[in-house]
């Protein structure tokens, strides 16, 4: 019974049923006047016989009359659904009408989905929205809100949390009677905010619900969960190893356990933040749950197994957002790796595996990221005579990195061990090194040469000695030699003392023979086990048959030994004559090709003389080359004698300088072969005569670019003739000779060209004289033949014109 004038509701179509009485005039005409909520109207009427009573049903909407006399048309009656007012009319004959209106609503199930709602709505925005799931971490409130603005809304009930409740029944307040007075309006929509108190609604899965029922008979509900959560989560850690080293080093694997306590835990929204100086991050191990609402406690470890310096925290927030800190940042260091320790040495060079003949330095290298000096132990010491040695003191540490380094240095001679190990902050041992035991000896054996002077000459006995001591003296280190100007390395013979700390060696007498007159070097080289080695050396000579005599470099490689004895330009000749006393007479002869002249000096040669008036004397003779400038050989000796009345002997070495001077180059003959020559045989004999004034060394035969040579033995074999015969061949050959002597001079012959054939047409041929004469007679008899021709055929055609 809704204002107006009272609603009539249906699912489905409805038939309306109007009964009609009038005593007096009777009843004429029953009209419906349906007018929906558009204002379009749609009439059914019928009409009576005078009666006192009538009765007409129709259907609404759309449906016919229950007589089914007046089918109904196409209206707004003719769908399932309607909603507006139907005014019946009841007319009798007398003009009299009464009129009854009611609202009327006809409503199907599709007009109901697109006319009704319902819903709940959050008025305040949720702390987080996880997968669709909303949390809140204070009071919320919430907009409900039912609709149904075709039939209204005939009764609804809602709920929220454990707090809130409600309902509305909007039919039974209006009441069923229709001819009662109506009071209240048909209610469409229904709108109210709940507001959740979030500490008396502290849980998950709270239902925030409601439901309706329209006038028709259609039904809506409508649904929203959500979770409150205002109480914080709690965060512990514990560690398996609390007892650290030097306050922050741990030599083993570190666990945390970390424990969050919480109703609405997800595992994505704890927050580690861990760093890592090495970068390697420590495991993480899943999350274990037990317990129940707030007191649900999640478990997961944290293993901080490699090295590194960590630093350690971590953050939660729940569901709700509700966020909880460790509160710390704890600092550590894991160190399971030992120090490296490295020693190595500058001076790795000894002798015998001991000895060291050098200072020695010892580097030492650490290598940890957690070092600390006073943990690195270096103990050097010195073993035997320690009390005359100072100890090597450890450097200054310098760093790079996680490399640390030190030195030792041992300076003094001495034996030392040394030995190293230490630890890290985490107590990590390093490896010990230990080196083995050596010596540092940096003195040279002392030695000296005696019983013979250094830059002595010496007549009578001559027993040189050789005498050295050192600590650490090596028998087999010794070496001795003893070298001659002109006999070379000369064997020795002496014999050995062995001394405590060292060694004595007295040679033999040289023989008194002429051959061992010689200026001498003797040399001493004296080496100890440490490799430490001293020479001594002193030039002295054996001189009890006169001078010894050297020769300059370019002296002694054209007169010398192995001089080249010819050659093809003169120059100077240098010698040096050396003896202990001084000279008191000297002489040069030149004997050239059998003639004999004694030089002058002063205008022939010069004399240098150098040396002390006590000790060895050098007497430089320069020869100057203008006494060679004629061809030929040439032999000087130099005699002399001294204080010592030692004369020189022009018959021992080195006193007599012979040499050749040529100038002039080989002749060559050539016979059986003239350039240009043309020779009719398969082959030809050639005779060659080549001559030198003084020695060949080679001829060289070019044949068409072959080439072969006679050597010196060759051509003295042979007299210097060669005879070689030239093949034939159909071409023009060339033949060039070259000739080379001893001091160098060359000959050598224009190229021949000469041919060589039985064949005459080449010989023909390549004779050009021949060849261009014959060719201007053809010419000439061509020339001739061709006139005679002409002139014959001319004298015809005349013949012809005169007949």
């Amino acid at each position: 019974n809704y204002l107006p004038s009272g609603w009539l509701f249906s699912g489905e179509k409805m038939t309306l049923s109007l009964t009609g009485q009038d005593e007096t005039a009777g009843i004429r005409m029953i009209r419906f006047v349906f007018t929906d909520e558009n204002g379009e109207e749609t009439v059914r009427s019928k009409s009576f016989q005078p009666s006192g009573e009538a009765a007409f049903d129709v259907e609404v909407p759309g449906g016919e009359m229950a007589s089914g006399e007046l089918p109904f048309a196409q209206s707004a009656l003719d769908g399932e659904n309607f909603r507006g007012t139907v005014r019946m009319e009841l007319y009798d004959w007398a003009g009299n009408c009464t009129v009854k209106t009611r609202n009327c609503v006809v409503e199907g199930e599709e007009r109901h989905k697109e006319t009704a709602a319902a819903w709940i709505e959050a008025v305040t925005r949720p702390s987080r929205t996880v997968d669709g799931e909303d949390y809140y971490n204070s009071d919320a409130v919430f907009r409900l809100t039912l609709s149904d603005g075709f039939s209204g809304l005939r009764k609804i009930q809602y709920s929220a949390g454990s707090t809130l409740s409600g309902s509305e029944d909007y039919a039974a307040q209006a009441g069923a009677d229709l001819r009662a007075a109506p009071s209240s309006e048909l209610t469409c929509e229904f709108s109210r905010e709940l507001t959740l108190d979030a500490s008396a609604n502290n849980q998950n899965d709270i239902r925030i619900w409601a439901a309706y029922q329209d006038h028709t008979g259609h039904e809506e509900t409508a649904e929203y969960r959500c979770h409150i959560d205002v109480t914080a989560p709690e965060i512990t850690v514990q560690y398996d190893q609390k007892e650290p080293v030097n306050g922050r080093y741990y030599a083993q694997p570190r666990t945390a356990t970390v424990t969050v306590r919480e109703r609405n835990f997800d595992e994505r929204d704890v927050e580690f933040q861990i760093t890592n100086t090495e970068g390697a991050m420590p495991e993480i191990s899943g999350w274990s749950s037990s317990g129940s609402g707030d007191d649900t406690v999640h478990v997961c470890t944290v293993t901080f197994a490699e090295d590194g310096d960590y630093t350690f925290t971590l953050a939660f927030q729940d569901l709700a957002g509700n966020r909880a800190v460790y509160g710390q940042t704890d600092e550590f260091t894991i160190d399971r790796t030992a120090p490296e320790l490295e020693v190595s040495w500058d001076n790795e060079d000894s002798r015998n595996g001991f000895y060291y003949g050098a200072v020695r330095t010892a580097f030492v290298t650490v290598r940890e990221q957690n070092f600390d000096e006073e943990l690195i132990h270096i103990e050097a010491a010195a073993e035997g005579d320690a009390e005359n040695v100072s100890i090597p003191a450890l450097s200054a540490w310098s760093h790079d990195g996680d490399r640390h380094m030190a030195s030792i240095v041992f300076w003094e001679d001495g034996q030392y061990t040394l030995r190293a190990e230490g630890e890290d902050l985490a107590g990590n041992l390093s490896a010990v090194y230990e080196a083995e035991p050596f010596v540092i000896d940096q003195t040279p054996p002392q030695r000296e040469i005696y019983g013979v002077l250094d830059s002595s000459a010496n007549a009578g006995e001559v027993r040189p000695g050789i005498r050295y001591s050192d600590a650490n003296y090596d028998p087999s280190g010794t070496e001795i030699f003893l070298t001659g100007y002109e006999n070379g390395e000369t064997e020795w013979k002496g014999s050995w003392i062995q001394l405590e700390t060292g060694a004595e060696l007295k040679m033999e007498d040289f023989p008194h023979i002429q051959e061992m007159d010689d200026m001498y070097t003797l040399r001493a080289s004296v080496q100890d086990l440490a490799g430490n080695s001293s020479q001594a050396q002193i030039l002295f000579s054996v001189n009890r048959f006169g001078s010894v005599y050297t020769l300059e470099a370019e002296t002694e490689a054209l007169a010398g030994k192995n001089g080249s004895f010819y050659t093809n330009q003169e120059q100077d000749i240098v010698l040096i004559e050396t003896n202990v006393d001084t000279l008191e007479f000297r002489e040069v002869i030149c004997n050239h090709d059998g003639k004999l002249a004694s030089l002058e000096e002063g205008r022939d040669y010069t004399v240098e003389e150098r040396g002390e008036s006590i000790g060895w004397k050098q007497y430089t003779y320069t020869i100057g080359k203008e006494n060679f400038t004629e061809e030929g050989t040439y032999l000087l000796t130099i005699y002399s004698e001294d204080r010592a009345d030692n004369a020189s002997d022009t018959g021992s070495k080195g006193k007599t300088i012979e040499f050749a001077v040529d100038k002039t180059a080989p002749d060559i003959l050539i016979s059986g072969a003239d350039d240009g020559g043309r020779y009719r045989e398969g082959s030809r004999e050639v005779t060659l005569d080549i001559q030198d004034n003084m020695q060949l060394w080679e001829v060289c035969v070019n044949l068409n670019g072959q080439k072969r040579i006679y050597t010196a033995l060759e051509l003295e074999e042979s007299g210097g003739r060669i005879a070689f015969r030239i093949p034939g061949e159909n071409r023009w050959q060339e033949l060039t000779v070259t000739a080379l002597d001893r001091a160098g001079n060359t000959a050598r012959t224009e190229t021949l060209r000469l041919l060589v054939t039985p064949n005459l047409l080449i010989q023909f041929l390549t004779n050009k004289p021949a060849f261009y004469t014959t060719a201007g007679i053809l010419l000439i008899l061509e020339g001739a033949v061709m006139w005679y021709l002409y002139a014959r055929t001319k004298r015809g055609k005349n013949e012809k014109k005169e007949i």
